[in-house]
C-alpha cells in the first residue's frame, strides 16, 4: 500500500467515524464528497507539488478536523449529549493516527 493510499484510508475511516449513525441520506453525500474529493486529488496531474501527496492528504485532514466536528454537530439531534463524546474521543484519536502516520512516512534526516 503506498502512502497515498494510506493517508485516503484514514482519511476514509475519519469521515465514517464523524458520519456514523447519521441519516443515510446526510452520511452517504458527506462520504460521497469526501471520496470525490480524494479521487481528484489522485488523479490531479500537476506534478510541481512542493508536499508529498500523502503528507498534503494527512494536512489537509488535520486542518479539517474542526470544521468536520462542526459540519457534524449540526447534524445532531436534541438528546444526543453521548454522541458528542464520541465525536470528541473519535477526533483525538484520528489527529493522534495522522501524527503517527506522518511520524513513519516523513523522510529521516542523517545525523
Amino acid at each position: 500500500m503506498t502512502a497515498l493510499c494510506a493517508s485516503s484510508a484514514i482519511v476514509r475511516a475519519w469521515t465514517r467515524l464523524y458520519t456514523w449513525r447519521l441519516t443515510a441520506l446526510a452520511r452517504d453525500m458527506r462520504r460521497g464528497e469526501i471520496d470525490s474529493d480524494l479521487w481528484e486529488f489522485t488523479h490531479d496531474r500537476e506534478s510541481n507539488r512542493r508536499v508529498a501527496p500523502a503528507l498534503h492528504v494527512i494536512a489537509r485532514l488535520i486542518a479539517g478536523i474542526p470544521d468536520d466536528v462542526s459540519w457534524r454537530a449540526s447534524h445532531v439531534t436534541v438528546g444526543s449529549t453521548p454522541m458528542r463524546a464520541a465525536i470528541s474521543v473519535g477526533t483525538a484519536a484520528m489527529v493522534a493516527t495522522a501524527v503517527w502516520v506522518y511520524a513513519v512516512t516523513a523522510p529521516s534526516s542523517p545525523i
